[in-house]
């Protein structure tokens, strides 16, 4: 079982049998990162160049969102 948390750009992802950590996901059930498209990210550090993403949506760490989406999601938990 996991909980979710809105966010601009990728799905941050807490899973209940991991306390603490939290995972960002470009897609995970139907939540939708919308710098996705098909199996491509547009919202990315190389700008105007779509750059293809993991088979698993784990979010890369190239993503440009990633990390603001994490501490987001931190502040969210912690609210």
């Amino acid at each position: 079982m996991s909980e979710y948390q809105r966010t601009f750009g990728p799905v941050v992802i807490k899973f209940h049998d991991a306390p603490g950590q939290l995972v960002a996901k470009c897609m995970s059930g139907h939540f939708d990162c919308r710098g996705r498209i098909g199996n491509a990210c547009v919202w990315n550090k190389d700008e105007g160049k779509a750059r293809p993403l993991p088979s698993d949506m784990v979010t890369p760490d190239w993503c440009k969102y990633r990390s603001s989406a994490i501490r987001d999601a931190e502040d969210m938990q912690n609210d």
